[in-house]
């Protein structure tokens, strides 16, 4: 298990539609003119004490910044599910996978019943298999919580 830094995440962190660009992500293109500008990936100023690599999620404001050195951030616009605005704190990177797996949430198939339709038997239960036609995406971070054992939080690029 890896540590990203002293203060992974300052706040929130269950970050959904992370594009963070972990190698970009291989599903259909979102055209940029689809993106508010935003939200698209930028260079900024972000004066900051944590150290070159850190990850930095802002909920309230829906970005995720990367820690570049010289007072600089790679800024990401995402999207929170409703723990990201619950949780504070630090994480460790537990794991990273490519073309991970998704299984929807028994609330998400009860608001979208049509995803039931795609869903295949995986290793872990009803999902969609990693590759193109997974909403995960190409590559997602599972961060375990320091506050909890067996609890994670995953970040994932989408074209969302």
């Amino acid at each position: 298990m890896s540590v990203l830094s002293r203060r992974v995440l300052i706040t929130g962190a269950s970050a959904t539609g992370v594009m963070l660009g972990l190698a970009g992500c291989a599903s259909t293109p979102t055209r940029l003119t689809d993106v508010d500008p935003a939200y698209r990936r930028a260079d900024v100023q972000y004066a900051t004490r944590e150290p070159r690599g850190t990850i930095v999620v802002d909920p309230l404001h829906h970005y995720l910044y990367y820690v570049e050195s010289g007072g600089q951030a790679r800024r990401y616009g995402i999207a929170v599910g409703g723990e990201g605005f619950g949780w504070s704190g630090v994480a460790m990177v537990h794991s990273k996978q490519e073309w991970p797996d998704w299984y929807p949430t028994k609330e998400i198939l009860e608001r979208h019943p049509e995803l039931t339709a795609g869903l295949k038997e995986l290793p872990g239960g009803q999902g969609v298999p990693g590759g193109p036609n997974s909403p995960l995406g190409a590559r997602a971070l599972y961060l375990s919580l320091e506050d909890r054992e067996q609890r994670f939080l995953r970040l994932y690029s989408n074209d969302q």
